[in-house]
């Protein structure tokens, strides 16, 4: 909890609040409760940990929007798509000339969102 306290500013990552709040967290109060936990700290608790879920997006958005920025200013991205950064990168490589791009999606919706490229042909789009 003090960890929690000291550094609630600095967790790099909502993964990592997550990691934190199942081996750390959720034990503790388990204990602490005796497994009777009532229900305004059930919902205390969880209001902590989206805080802290937060806490840790804004940066990673920030650095996101600045990269998106760059990478428009340079003519890399569309300024008019709306399309998911993570399938403007893929579509960049695939019109670029590879044939695979691996990505690393943890999130269903994320392997959602490429879909459109499932079989995208940079030939055929070119048309």
């Amino acid at each position: 909890m003090q960890f929690l306290r000291d550094n609630r500013s600095a967790i790099p990552d909502p993964d990592l609040v997550d990691a934190i709040w199942l081996n750390q967290i959720d034990p503790f109060v388990t204990t602490l409760f005796d497994g009777a936990l009532a229900v305004e700290a059930r919902g205390a608790f969880a209001r902590l940990r989206r805080y802290a879920r937060a806490c840790a997006l804004q940066p990673l958005a920030a650095r996101t929007r600045a990269t998106v920025a760059k990478l428009t200013a340079a003519g890399l991205l569309d300024p008019s798509s709306n399309e998911p950064l993570a399938v403007s990168a893929c579509r960049y490589c695939l019109d670029a000339g590879a044939d695979h791009v691996l990505v690393g999606m943890r999130q269903p919706r994320y392997v959602a969102e490429l879909a459109p490229l499932f079989f995208y042909s940079p030939a055929v789009a070119a048309r």
